[in-house]
């Protein structure tokens, strides 16, 4: 049986009007991070930023919430990590007036970042209750020399405190070769996302 290992990673918050790669850089390091040994092995459920998906079949490890906030998780689709899902969630929503705003900023981010970007497609979609935007990217990557295609999606969920807003993203970040087979892992999460109550 195929294992599909899921990690959940917890470091505190930073909130910065930033590109999504850079976002990223926080919430999700290669090699940093307290865990525990709970384990979520059907759906992972984010209490603190209210959102909830189903997991494919494999491993997660998951960090508590305390001391640092719970942002998300990461799905990796093989071994080598060279392909992976993203789920997070923060408070950087404030930054951006509009999901159009945040898409053209994450565009810009990535055309100063990645050789041979190309957006492949650009449209309306939905996380769970929410309004989302869906981009496709394609580049190369400057170290391995790969083709390189990403998705995300991209919700908004608004407060009356708009400092309270959260930015949801799901990402797919895969070698080319893979993309067909994990687009369909990806839709899959896509479809299960949920919101769910906010702490008050």
């Amino acid at each position: 049986m195929k294992i599909i290992s899921v990690s959940i990673y917890v470091l505190a918050l930073v909130d910065t009007a930033v590109g999504f790669s850079s976002r990223l850089a926080h919430y999700f390091p290669s090699d940093v991070g307290v865990r525990s040994e709970h384990r979520w092995r059907v759906k992972y459920v984010n209490f603190e930023y209210g959102f909830s998906v189903i997991i494919p079949k494999g491993r997660v490890r998951t960090s508590p919430p305390t001391p640092w906030p719970q942002h998300g998780v990461k799905i990796q689709l093989t071994k080598d990590g060279d392909s992976f899902l993203l789920a997070n969630a923060d408070f950087s929503a404030s930054d951006y007036s509009s999901l159009r705003e945040v898409v053209d900023s994450d565009i810009k981010e990535a055309e100063t970042s990645r050789s041979n970007l190309m957006v492949l497609g650009r449209r309306s979609e939905r996380l769970g209750s929410l309004r989302a935007m869906l981009v496709i990217l394609k580049y190369r990557d400057s170290k391995s020399g790969l083709t390189i295609v990403e998705v995300r999606v991209i919700g908004i969920r608004r407060h009356r405190n708009p400092e309270e807003s959260v930015l949801y993203t799901l990402r797919l970040l895969t070698r080319q070769d893979r993309y067909h087979h994990d687009r369909r892992i990806f839709d899959q999460v896509l479809k299960s996302w949920r919101t769910r109550p906010m702490p008050k």
